[in-house]
């Protein structure tokens, strides 16, 4: 398991989701979930074989992401993994849950 990573990137307000180390080949595909601030579900805002994902939050506030491997031909995943942080847009501010 490797741990999700957010690093924000320069210009617009927008963030590099890291949640691999290394590309996924087919059929897997690493899928990325984020709950956005007020939400109590979860919404996924990518499935790919790469290590990272751009996101532009909507708006200021907590966004907490998630992430999993899933086999694109059979729609079975890893499992729900636990959020592993929560990232408060515009902010800065990080927060990890769990180990």
């Amino acid at each position: 398991t490797v741990p999700i990573k957010v690093t924000k990137l320069t210009g617009p307000v927008r963030y590099r989701i890291t949640m691999a180390s290394a590309r996924s080949s087919s059929p897997w595909a690493n899928e990325v979930e984020v709950r956005k601030p007020g939400a109590s579900g979860w919404t996924r805002i990518a499935r790919t074989t790469g290590t990272s994902v751009t996101f532009k939050p909507s708006r200021r506030g907590t966004y907490t992401f998630r992430s999993r491997v899933t086999n694109t031909t059979t729609g079975r995943c890893s499992g729900s993994i636990p959020p592993a942080m929560s990232w408060s847009a515009w902010s800065g501010r990080l927060r990890r849950f769990g180990s």
